[in-house]
């Protein structure tokens, strides 16, 4: 007899046991909570024609493919925002007098001195 476990097939029946076991009603492997993911997928796979390899390979690789795309956007998003959010920070933080430009008077020069070149 099997002793029940946490893990649950896709059918609902717990599986118990080290590694692979059959299945009491279906009859086919039946994994447990102490056989990580890689290993399972590898247990599978290994069983499969040649050709269904390749396409789990494919797949897998899609899988990379697509979390490395999705960190770049994001990373891309968040600088994006950074940037976003530093135009304007200081905005009405301090002004600067209308006649900015124009021309300094002579006290001014005077007492700072002439800049030398």
């Amino acid at each position: 007899m099997v002793k029940p476990s946490s893990v649950a097939t896709p059918s609902g029946a717990d599986c118990g046991g080290e590694g692979v076991i059959v299945h009491p009603v279906l009859g086919k492997p039946c994994y447990n909570r102490h056989m990580n993911i890689a290993d399972r997928v590898r247990e599978v796979t290994e069983t499969l024609p040649s050709e269904k390899q390749a396409e789990v390979l494919d797949f897998v690789e899609f899988l990379r493919n697509r979390t490395v795309q999705q960190a770049v956007a994001e990373d891309a998003m968040r600088k994006a925002k950074l940037r976003a959010e530093g135009f304007g920070a200081l905005r009405g933080a301090f002004s600067i007098a209308p006649d900015f430009d124009a021309p300094l008077s002579e006290d001014i020069l005077r007492d700072e001195g002439t800049p030398s070149l």
